[in-house]
């Protein structure tokens, strides 16, 4: 009884445990956590506040501190660097030969033509860099912030290389100081062969040379790169070469090579069992005696010109009454595949040298294949294509003859095509081939030091008139780019699109769930497209029109090109002087169930220099080049 009433005396007088000496203890470290959460999240925020507007610290792009900066002080500064890059060009050199490859663009006659060698995505390299920090989880932003703040984190520069272009451009300059390597060689003389020694090669090793362009534009830090030259070995030896002579005799037995499609036939020239054979290595690698396929592709592309036929889906127009009405019917093409095709012959002739065929002619089935028409005749009742949905235009008053040609060429290839319920339209896929063929005509285009003839003059144009009827028509846009530079014929800025084949393109989605009709006309020095179909109550607003344009700057000294082309000393204007800018406005498509789609529309146009071409001085300077190496002696090799 005693010990009961002990108990509940003690139980009585019990402290509560905040009171204790660990409910003390616990208290104070809450109460310090707490603080700490506080006074943590205060500075957080604070930094946080102190950082609105501008980059958080310790964010460099490529090794350039851009922390701090606002973004227009970030730009402001890669501009700087992108103008020194234009102003001094990519530059090659091998001994005393030295070419500065314009950066932005290949230059051409035509705007058109001029593709950018390296182009650098600004708006895509700041978005990273100012939301780096931001736009993640709370708990994600501000580790960033913290790692920022006591340390660094570089961005990448978002860039573009054109592979293809700088190695032709370095092809064009550099490639008449190379030898190329030269195989063993068949040399036929009264009905027998014998075999004419290999020669080793000096060639450039162009790749190593763009791996380096790429690192440097990738650093944002250019220089000089010099060329290396190699000795490149033959690909066949006369050693190798004598060992395949026995081959020679079953085809000098043939009186004749032939090869054929549907009933109708092509015998190769005599001259192709003398003239065009070589030695060759087949599929397992042994040399073998086989036809040059220069020679015999040539052959083919003329075969192929009685073979081939154009794919040609239906089209389409309105009459006066605003009804659909057919105007070309569909018809599936034909192509002969001049790789495969040279393939079976080239695999025939192998054969024969080892099983001579029972006849004296040679018979190669060539292959050939069938492309179906993407829209062939339909019921027109069901096409949907009742009223006019939107319509583009632009001018191209003071064009020349050939680009005034090939604006008219591209608009008719276009005029009357279907585009189908859900398609993404594709304009280069539309055009089809642009070469002489197809009714287009050349211009020059600056690579390297030299200037040659390119198709395609005048194609932008068509891509930035349909841009304008896409906008005005409401239409997704899957795929456009601006030209690097602001061209005449295309003002407002930002309102223009470059095509180039094979990119970049400009593509489009048909999604109002009828077929469009594509028509275009030219009214004296106006292009104009229409598309024709049914309006779903889709409404389209384009903020602002025309185009915010900003960052305007000049366009620097004039630059002077020297060239092989002109007489010493004389000098040929290219390229007009035109000043760099950033065109932006934001596309809206308004439909009729609440959605509204939103697209923004950035355009970089660079400046760009006044330019000229200056026919160089042959006897300005020594150029010793490959002659400082010795040749390699007939027969031999060096590795």
């Amino acid at each position: 009884m005693s010990s009961l009433l002990q108990r509940d005396h003690e139980s009585t007088h019990r402290l509560p445990f905040f009171k204790t000496t660990a409910g003390k203890r616990v208290c104070i470290i809450f109460f310090l956590v707490v603080a700490l959460v506080a006074v943590g999240a205060a500075g957080a925020y604070a930094y946080q506040q102190a950082y609105t507007g501008r980059i958080y610290r310790g964010v460099h792009i490529n090794g350039i501190a851009v922390g701090g900066l606002t973004r227009q002080q970030a730009y402001d500064r890669l501009r700087e660097i992108e103008q020194d890059v234009q102003r001094d060009g990519l530059q090659f050199y091998y001994a005393e030969k030295q070419v500065s490859l314009p950066s932005v663009s290949i230059a051409a006659a035509d705007p058109d033509l001029s593709q950018p060698l390296l182009r650098y995505d600004w708006q895509r390299t700041l978005d990273a860099a100012e939301g780096y920090g931001r736009h993640r989880s709370w708990l994600q932003n501000s580790l960033r912030q913290l790692r920022t703040a006591v340390g660094s984190t570089q961005i990448q520069a978002y860039y573009e290389l054109n592979r293809a272009g700088v190695l032709a451009a370095l092809r064009n300059a550099f490639g008449g100081l190379e030898r190329p390597p030269l195989n063993a060689s068949l040399q036929l003389s009264d009905g027998t062969g014998e075999v004419a020694a290999e020669v080793a090669g000096l060639v450039f090793n162009y790749d190593n040379a763009i791996v380096q362009l790429a690192d440097q534009a990738a650093a944002l830090a250019f220089h000089p790169i010099s060329l290396e030259i190699e000795i490149r070995k033959p690909a066949i030896n006369r050693t190798e070469a004598q060992a395949a002579l026995g081959g020679l005799t079953p085809l000098l037995a043939l009186e004749n090579v032939r090869v054929e499609y549907d009933n109708r036939h092509w015998d190769l020239p005599d001259a192709a069992l003398t003239d065009w054979l070589e030695f060759q290595r087949d599929a397992e690698g042994a040399v073998i005696i086989g036809l040059q396929p220069e020679l015999a592709q040539t052959f083919l592309q003329t075969v192929a010109e009685a073979i081939d036929v154009e794919a040609q889906d239906a089209k389409f127009e309105i009459n006066a009454d605003n009804r659909v009405v057919e105007f070309q019917g569909s018809v599936d093409g034909l192509a002969l595949n001049i790789p495969e095709s040279y393939q079976r012959l080239s695999d025939a002739v192998a054969a024969a040298q080892t099983d001579p065929p029972a006849s004296s002619t040679l018979v190669i089935a060539l292959v050939v294949e069938v492309s179906p028409a993407k829209v062939a005749v339909a019921d027109l009742n069901d096409l949907g294509i009742r009223e006019l949905l939107g319509t583009g235009s632009s001018n191209f008053a003071g064009s020349p003859q050939n680009r005034r040609h090939n604006i008219a060429a591209g608009a008719k290839s276009l005029y009357g095509i279907l585009i189908a319920p859900d398609e993404e339209f594709s304009l280069l896929a539309a055009l089809g081939e642009i070469d002489g063929a197809h009714g287009y005509l050349q211009e020059l285009v600056i690579k390297g030091d030299r200037t040659i003839p390119e198709f395609g003059g005048g194609l932008c144009q068509i891509g930035t008139t349909a841009f304008r009827a896409v906008l005005n028509a409401g239409l997704p846009i899957t795929q456009r780019r601006n030209h690097s530079f602001q061209v005449r014929y295309y003002s407002p800025a930002g309102s223009d699109a470059t095509i180039y084949d094979p990119y970049p393109d400009f593509r489009f989605l048909n999604d109002t769930g009828h077929s469009i009709l594509f028509l275009t006309r030219i009214d004296g020095d106006e292009l104009i497209y229409e598309f024709w179909g049914t309006k779903d109550g889709r409404t389209v607003t384009l903020d602002p029109w025309p185009p915010a344009v900003s960052n305007v700057v000049g366009s620097g000294a004039p630059r002077y090109l020297e060239t092989d082309d002109l007489a010493p000393g004389q000098k040929k204007k290219v390229e007009n002087a035109v000043p760099g800018a950033d065109a932006y406005f934001k596309y809206l498509i308004n439909y009729p169930d609440g959605r509204v789609v939103e697209k923004e529309f950035f355009s970089h146009y660079v400046p760009w220099q006044e330019t000229w071409l200056v026919g160089r001085d042959p006897n300005a300077s020594s150029t010793p080049l490959l002659d400082e190496l010795a040749a390699p002696a007939p027969g031999s090799i060096v590795n």
